[in-house]
């Protein structure tokens, strides 16, 4: 029996896909593109009908992360725009017809114990994306970007703090470890 072949971006687990424009081929026609992310970082751009890739761009991560779940479950697509969460801690936004990095921005310091895995989410120019690290002892947000420039609008957290909402559930200082990771895009 022969092994079964398959293309990498057709493997279970490995990628996901979102539909982004691609630069106009006539007066009539627009191209389009399916757009994968990888687990070690990396969205590609391929041409939806011939497979052929149109670019490729890869966030590296510091020389000394040891990624403990490395995954990426997607891109969110907003205008021209593609944003992906990194395990490093960091909303980055690609140009969705060229790949050309646009902008990066930092949510947390990786070194103490965060990471992102999730698709970020858009709703009126507002990025959204959240981290995760709940095993190390970290303390949950969601943060709000700009789509155009990456400042952070706002910060919320997944475990209220004392004198919040909900706050007096958490005995003594457990709230500021404990958890409360988010790695599913809202809706």
């Amino acid at each position: 029996m022969e092994p079964a072949h398959r293309p990498l971006y057709q493997a279970v687990g490995l990628c996901r896909t979102a539909r982004a424009p691609g630069a106009p081929v006539g007066t009539h026609r627009q191209q389009w593109r399916d757009v994968l992310t990888t687990p070690d970082q990396q969205i590609i751009a391929i041409d939806a009908a011939t497979g052929a890739e149109h670019w490729r761009f890869r966030h590296d991560l510091p020389s000394d992360i040891i990624p403990v779940h490395p995954s990426n479950r997607g891109v969110a697509l907003w205008e021209d725009k593609l944003f992906m969460a990194t395990l490093d801690v960091q909303v980055v936004a690609v140009d969705a017809r060229t790949g050309e990095l646009l902008w990066g921005t930092t949510m947390e310091n990786w070194e103490d114990g965060y990471y992102s895995t999730l698709a970020p989410l858009v709703v009126d120019g507002v990025v959204m994306a959240g981290v995760s690290g709940g095993e190390f002892g970290i303390r949950g947000f969601v943060e709000g970007f700009d789509a155009n420039t990456g400042e952070s609008h706002w910060k919320t957290c997944t475990i209220p703090a004392p004198g919040e909402p909900g706050g007096d559930t958490w005995p003594g200082d457990t709230w500021k470890t404990g958890g409360g990771s988010v790695w599913i895009t809202g809706n």
